[in-house]
């Protein structure tokens, strides 16, 4: 018997300390500290080491060089510098840090470290194969090979003929002479579902997946939003009607224990039953599909998802669902779906509440669930790869929860995983917007306050998490990217009341309250929401306008569209409030911070092609007015890609804002 290699020690980063389970890694992080870009940007690793590596002397005297004023216009528009740092545009969120120094209250810049995290470094180098017939690894690389033709979108033969067989035991439902698609157009819609829409809001274990164990109402459904994410509309209509109409007469047929549910209030049934399971996520998808995918049969998708609100009431979401700590794996994914699926219906209740002002469904004190487990053990395709991946503590979300609206962000030893935290961020979303309908106007400071500070600790608790993303090229990007989207909604909501039903519905945003009416009040908390709005601009401008709205269209969360959208209202605005303040005071009553966003803004402005337009403004006022309209014609191109239809409705109301004298 070959004797197995002993695992060699890899050494902690030279330059950081941080550990990595595998050499390469090592080695692509250190290259990445030794990279020097061009210009006045410097050499990167002497940033790192100015930023990141404090020494003990420094970090004992923090006021050191607090005497060192800066007085003059110029170094005041430096210290806002990092809004357009190279680095920092790549993130996806702005570092904590930056609210916590003295910049928002106008006073001598920090000279506290800003974190510098780094644009994922892409690499044509193939990994080592040194040892690899000796490693922990090639199991599954043999597994996967094993079972490669076991993807969840593979469809074989006696699969599809089990699926045909049922669409015809439910024919009298549906249009005459209805066959189901191929083999591999049903495959390939299917993956799209997966590779594009699941890594949105997983909630399918796609490792256990099989189109031939799934009842043809639940495939037909993934295949629907996989097709539309191919932007092949009819074929997508055709999928998401057909599953509609066989699962409502699936339902209506075998009254209990499904239906009964709607019609009376005692049940006692168990959730865990896998039909029953799988006709929620049926439910999940096709509310899914009609809510953005065409604004005429919006209808349909309130109608549902109070269905299924009532089905998941009904069905006791408050009872524990902790795992045994002797769980199998077959346990633990039964146990996690199932905690997935009832967040997945509680999240797209929260979101029907942003876009269309109508309220939340399930409500917070209502849900007693443990939070969802990280991606390693969720993504893991075998037994033996669960077993050895890093085993999470369960926390309930009713505890967690509370510790953030206190202001306590999670322990160092118990990080939580993206999902987890993308629930919580809803959940903090769900207490403003309530909070909103009771104060619709500026709310108390104090209210304020312990929001901010529930943001703050939700942010904190973010950057421990391991499968959090670091840029939009990380592997786990989807997610983080909608869970840093809704921090910025939240921060936008705290500031200004919008509500985006009208406009979103009749296609014309200038039905949406916007302007001075919102009471827009100079304050700490609106220059933070202003920030957030302002980088969520940049971003799109860095990575290019034409590449955001025709690449990353068919890609971007419903939560990131609305928070362009309401980005998009703030800056506007922002700038008519700042404009309307030099209008009558002059330009020196505007606040030192107020100048470097307005600097910032203009910067990103030049960036694009409505820089070439002539300057004919006879005064700040008109200028800055100007701005604000270059703002929402900018976010007009972000959208230009738009192929759903509530994506096509922020389109139609931007362009129509931006050609409003």
């Amino acid at each position: 018997m070959t004797r197995r290699r002993s695992k060699a020690v890899i050494e902690p980063c030279r330059y950081c300390g941080q550990l990595f389970r595998r050499l390469e890694h090592l080695y692509r992080h250190e290259r990445t500290r030794m990279a020097v870009t061009g210009g006045k940007f410097g050499d990167l690793l002497s940033r790192h080491n100015k930023l990141s590596h404090t020494t003990a002397q420094e970090a004992a005297t923090p006021n050191a060089g607090a005497t060192k004023q800066q007085t003059t216009a110029g170094n005041a528009t430096a210290d806002m510098d990092l809004c357009w740092d190279p680095e920092l545009l790549m993130q996806d969120i702005l570092p904590i840090a930056l609210f916590d120094s003295t910049i928002l209250n106008d006073a001598a810049p920090s000279t506290q470290p800003v974190p510098s995290k780094t644009f994922p470094t892409l690499t044509s180098h193939l990994p080592s194969m040194d040892g690899i017939e000796h490693s922990p690894e090639a199991n599954d690389i043999l597994e996967a090979w094993a079972v490669e033709s076991e993807v969840p979108w593979s469809v074989s033969g006696a699969a599809h003929e089990k699926l045909q067989l049922e669409v015809q035991a439910y024919s009298e439902v549906l249009d005459d002479g209805y066959e189901i698609s191929s083999r591999k157009t049903l495959a390939r819609n299917m993956e799209a579902y997966f590779r594009c829409n699941q890594e949105l809001l997983p909630f399918i274990h796609p490792a256990t997946f099989s189109a031939g164990r799934q009842d043809v109402e639940l495939v037909l459904a993934v295949a629907a939003l996989g097709a539309l994410h191919r932007l092949e509309h009819s074929e997508a209509s055709e999928l998401y009607s057909v599953a509609r109409a066989i699962l409502l007469e699936k339902l209506r047929r075998e009254n209990p224990p499904f239906l009964s549910y709607l019609l009376t209030e005692e049940s006692d049934h168990d959730l865990e039953s896998r039909d029953d399971l799988g006709n929620l996520q049926t439910f999940i998808l096709l509310i899914q599909f009609v809510s953005w995918a065409n604004q005429d049969i919006l209808p349909e998708a309130f109608v549902m998802s109070s269905q299924l609100a009532c089905l998941i009431r009904q069905n006791s979401p408050t009872q524990s669902d902790q795992v045994p700590l002797d769980a199998e794996w077959s346990s633990w994914v039964a146990h996690e779906e199932r905690r997935r699926t009832l967040y997945a219906a509680y999240t797209l209740s929260n979101i029907h509440s942003i876009a269309f002002n109508r309220p939340p469904l399930i409500r917070n004190h209502e849900v007693y669930l443990f939070l969802p487990s990280d991606a390693e053990r969720w993504k893991s395709t075998t037994a033996s790869q669960w077993c050895r991946s890093r085993r999470s503590v369960d926390q309930g979300f009713q505890e967690v929860f509370r510790n953030l609206l206190d202001g306590k962000e999670t322990s160092t030893d118990a990080p939580l995983s993206s999902v987890a935290l993308y629930v919580l961020i809803h959940g903090i979303l769900q207490e403003i917007l309530l909070m909103r309908q009771q104060w619709p106007g500026p709310m108390l400071p104090q209210t304020m306050k312990s929001f901010e500070n529930a943001l703050c600790a939700w942010q904190r608790s973010w950057e421990l998490t391991r499968d959090s993303t670091r840029g939009p090229l990380s592997s786990n990007g989807p997610l983080g990217l909608t869970a840093t989207a809704l921090l910025r909604l939240a921060y936008i909501r705290l500031n200004a009341n919008y509500s985006l039903d009208q406009g979103l519905v009749s296609e014309d945003l200038r039905n949406i309250i916007t302007g001075p009416q919102l009471s827009l009040t100079h304050s700490l908390s609106l220059h933070r929401a202003v920030l957030h709005a302002t980088h969520a601009l940049s971003m799109s401008v860095r990575l290019s306008l034409e590449l955001t709205a025709r690449i990353t269209s068919p890609f971007r969360s419903i939560e990131q569209s609305l928070c362009g959208l309401e980005c998009a209202l703030l800056l506007k605005d922002w700038l008519e409030l700042i404009a309307m303040a030099v209008a009558s005071s002059g330009v020196e009553g505007v606040r030192r911070i107020e100048k470097s966003v307005l600097q910032i803004i203009h910067g990103i402005i030049q960036e694009t092609p409505l820089a070439k337009k002539p300057n004919i403004f006879e005064d700040d006022a008109s200028q800055i007015r100007a701005m604000a309209r270059d703002v929402i014609k900018l976010w007009a191109n972000i959208f230009e890609g738009a192929q759903l239809g509530f994506d096509k409705a922020i389109t139609a109301g931007l362009q129509l804002l931006a050609s409003d004298p």
